[in-house]
């Protein structure tokens, strides 16, 4: 019997590319006993040759539109970044009746209607499991494996950067400065850290698994986001002292007639199990209205377990295309005609507790004029905190509250901040009690 090959087209050979190569290369007859078909990569664009080192030199274009072209590639691999040569690339491969696998987290969030359009009209598949939690299998979880629950709430810890710090600076008491060059320094963050400490990358990342938990496509705009720049030491010692963690969380919940999307650091209790993801790992928790209470952990980047992503994927459309059923399952786990656009819940509508950090001049009456105004606007206090070390003559106030609207708090704190006793802008801490 003659053997069968899918070929592969490979676009971008950086750290994720050149770990596909030798994951396929490694695991070749592996693979092959999984699928009846040999793996083979049969080209590879990437401008950069000195990333070649070690690799057949005839393997390399820096053509994109000739891989996507070749009629004997029936997968094209994009891992070149959030760029618009990799999204006509895909576009591109689409049109042709490619399939396609991707890790790139932000075209798929802002573009997915879009490309899976495509593969519809072109009867192939977009598969992108390498897109959230690296090496964690949590969108083929989703798909097939909770594909009968409604999944009524997900936390994902899903960006080793910020998780990397705020462990750092909650096991050494540092501060956020300090904690960020040392991830520079050591790779874990980048020169520019901006979209992983400002939340831009669980942005993307929580928009992907929205769709996936709820048929929704949410533009990446609409999702409330706030980064973990203000967080002090002092924030994660009360944290503490009161019996929480302080994570940054991609957090998706159910309600009867519409759902909840945001970004943001979030306290939650030292017994949860999230509390105890530290480094650069990932997990993710959910709650199916059958399943019950589940959490996914792993390694949510770098290369290999990237890579294993990336080709799990790359094995679903081998057996797809050998079957010659292309369309098993399509990309979300939802009908197509039953994906349409939402917007999730505004901010102002969420009700939770609240972590409050005043700055204050240490003087008579600042505790009364700060509880008369969130008396006035419904909120409840559960603790009030004074910590005495001033800094150039202000004081912490600490304001754990009970269960209260975000509208109520940001009209309280909007007046509280106009006073005179009020040192610099009023910062909170959502908390997240409930699973």
């Amino acid at each position: 019997m003659a053997k069968k090959t899918t070929f592969i087209g490979l676009l971008g050979f950086g750290t994720v590319g050149s770990a596909v190569y030798r994951l396929i290369n490694s695991n070749r007859d592996l693979l092959q006993r999984k699928t009846d078909h040999e793996i083979q990569i049969k080209s590879i664009c990437e401008k950069n040759m000195s990333k070649a080192v070690g690799v057949d030199q005839k393997l390399f274009t820096t053509d994109y539109e000739a891989i996507a072209a070749d009629p004997d590639i029936s997968i094209v691999v994009e891992l070149m970044g959030d760029c618009p040569e990799a999204l006509e690339a895909m576009r591109m491969a689409l049109s042709r009746g490619n399939s396609v696998v991707t890790a790139n987290k932000a075209l798929i969030a802002r573009h997915a209607p879009e490309l899976f359009e495509l593969a519809r009209k072109n009867n192939c598949e977009i598969l992108f499991e390498a897109s959230v939690g690296g090496g964690i299998p949590v969108l083929r979880a989703l798909r097939e494996g909770l594909a009968s629950n409604r999944i009524r709430s997900l936390y994902g810890i899903i960006n080793g950067t910020s998780n990397y710090i705020l462990s750092k600076m909650t096991a050494e008491g540092a501060d956020f400065q300090a904690v960020l060059k040392e991830a520079q320094a050591l790779g874990y963050a980048e020169a520019d850290p901006g979209s992983d400490i400002m939340g831009t990358d669980v942005v993307y990342k929580l928009a992907i698994l929205t769709m996936l938990c709820h048929g929704r496509f949410v533009n990446v705009d609409e999702i409330f986001c706030r980064g973990i720049a203000h967080i002090l030491p002092l924030d994660i010692k009360m944290a503490e002292k009161f019996g929480y963690v302080i994570k940054m969380l991609g957090i998706t919940k159910m309600h009867d007639h519409s759902f909840e999307a945001r970004v943001h650091p979030a306290m939650i209790p030292v017994n949860n199990p999230l509390a105890h993801v530290h480094g650069a790992f990932n997990a993710i928790q959910y709650h199916g209205d059958f399943s019950g209470e589940g959490m996914l952990y792993g390694l949510g980047a770098g290369g290999n377990p990237t890579a294993s992503a990336v080709v799990s994927d790359i094995i679903e459309l081998s057996r797809n295309i050998q079957s010659q059923n292309r369309i098993n399952l399509g990309s979300t786990g939802f009908s197509h005609h039953t994906l349409e656009a939402a917007r999730p819940r505004d901010i102002l509508e969420l009700h939770t507790c609240y972590y409050i950090r005043f700055s204050v001049l240490d003087r008579p009456n600042v505790l009364a004029g700060i509880t008369a105004v969130l008396g006035r606007n419904n909120i409840s206090i559960q603790h009030l905190y004074q910590q005495g070390q001033r800094q150039e003559d202000a004081v912490p106030v600490i304001v754990f509250t009970h269960k209260a609207c975000e509208r109520d708090i940001r009209s309280a704190l909007k007046e509280i901040d106009a006073m005179d006793f009020i040192t610099q802008t009023t910062k909170i801490i959502r908390i997240e009690d409930e699973p």
